[in-house]
């Protein structure tokens, strides 16, 4: 409702992730009963510490270490290079402020219904209708992006019925290894197979470790990003070297790439079109 607001404030071309807009409803139910919350944190701060100075840690960590106000840049923090692979793991930073909008829910919820007043609780339910309506920008988007047909990439009809049979589906490359052209047929795939209930190798994940340990990113955290493009780059190719062996009786390996190629399989393999990629089953054992 407030112009100019609709949708998500993005300054950086990446801050819709963890987006969080409290919502017109909860900042005006929050001002009306803002004298009861500061006597309620006056009373039960101390009994409360930890949990006050935990959401204070997480209301510092959403903020990151470059704080906008709308589209200006506020100011930016230096921030050293030995703990981005440590704090870069909790990706997207907003999302931590996720929970304190939801202990001022709470909050609002608890504090009008001790009271009981109907002044009080007709406001609440005036500004919880009025909540709905100030968030329907961002829900119209979110309808729009789900309700948007995408054309498949694979004749659906076919990979289901291909993977109804199967009792294994291994796809190569599977997702941690797939280039962003591969990624919407992993996509594809995995779907038939949760629907099938079958089991796949493929993992929609944006965080792979690629066996990297904890304890070898602490022994050189300054080699973090080495390490692990060259732990990428050997379990991906491990995956198609197995690939290369196809599997068990049963199994069905499908290719979403030129790797390996028909003459590289091992006896008794045979590949055949899937659309544009292949699939690979053994004959028998």
């Amino acid at each position: 409702m407030l112009p100019g607001l609709g949708g998500v404030i993005d300054a950086t071309g990446g801050q819709y992730e963890g987006f969080n807009y409290l919502g017109l409803g909860l900042l005006l139910a929050s001002i009306l009963l803002l004298p009861f919350e500061i006597d309620w944190l006056r009373r039960n701060l101390r009994a409360h510490l930890l949990l006050f100075i935990a959401f204070a840690a997480l209301t510092a960590f959403a903020l990151s270490d470059r704080v906008f106000a709308g589209h200006w840049l506020l100011y930016e923090l230096p921030m050293p290079p030995l703990l981005n692979p440590v704090l870069g793991t909790f990706r997207s930073s907003g999302r931590f402020f996720w929970l304190i909008g939801y202990a001022q829910v709470a909050m609002v919820v608890v504090l009008a219904s001790r009271r009981a007043q109907p002044v009080i609780l007709l406001c609440l339910a005036g500004l919880a209708i009025l909540q709905l309506f100030d968030v329907q920008p961002l829900r119209d988007q979110i309808i729009a992006s789900i309700a948007k047909p995408t054309p498949a990439t694979l004749d659906r009809d076919q990979v289901a019925r291909l993977i109804a049979k199967a009792r294994h589906v291994e796809i190569v490359p599977s997702f941690q290894c797939s280039s962003l052209a591969n990624k919407r047929a992993n996509t594809e795939l995995m779907l038939a197979a949760a629907r099938a209930n079958v089991p796949t190798n493929s993992d929609f994940s944006a965080r792979q470790t690629y066996d990297l340990s904890l304890a070898e990113v602490l022994g050189a955290p300054s080699h973090y990003w080495k390490m692990l493009e060259a732990r990428t780059i050997a379990y991906c190719a491990q995956e198609v070297e197995q690939a290369r062996h196809g599997g068990r009786l049963g199994d069905i390996l499908v290719l979403l790439s030129e790797q390996p190629r028909q003459q590289e399989m091992a006896p008794g393999i045979i590949c055949s079109p899937l659309s544009w990629a292949r699939y690979c089953e053994r004959l028998k054992e």
